[in-house]
């Protein structure tokens, strides 16, 4: 699924965005008594889609 935003990262970061927003409900219905990480939910979902930073290399891709 995640193939057809490979030239598009503007909408794969709103389309990860909105998982986020549904990943967040999902932990709030879940787990009511400890609120989900912030930081590391973006992390997740969003923070490597930032095309100004190179990603990293897969482990053993050397």
């Amino acid at each position: 699924m995640l193939m057809e935003y490979r030239r598009d990262m503007i909408a794969l970061s709103i389309y990860m965005g909105g998982m986020l927003h549904d990943a967040i409900g999902d932990l709030i219905r879940l787990h009511p008594d400890t609120p989900p990480d912030s930081a590391e939910l973006f992390d997740r979902f969003l923070d490597w889609t930032n095309p100004r930073r190179p990603l990293p290399e897969p482990p053993g891709a050397s």
